[in-house]
């Protein structure tokens, strides 16, 4: 699964954070997220993220 940095970054643009991953994945399906990107975030560990940069480094250790 190839996910760019880019398309982690644009997606949850505008997110308010910190967030749980729920509110992530929630934020990303209404974004209209691709199926692998939402897929990836589906696996991050529980726990809140304070930052996108956060978020895309945990995305790209999960992937």
């Amino acid at each position: 699964m190839s996910l760019s940095s880019i398309e982690v970054v644009k997606t949850l643009a505008g997110i308010d954070l910190p967030a749980s991953k729920q509110e992530i994945v929630y934020y990303a399906e209404r974004q209209g997220a691709q199926p692998d990107l939402l897929h990836a975030i589906s696996a991050l560990p529980e726990r809140r993220y304070h930052t996108i940069s956060g978020v895309k480094k945990a995305v790209q250790e999960h992937v």
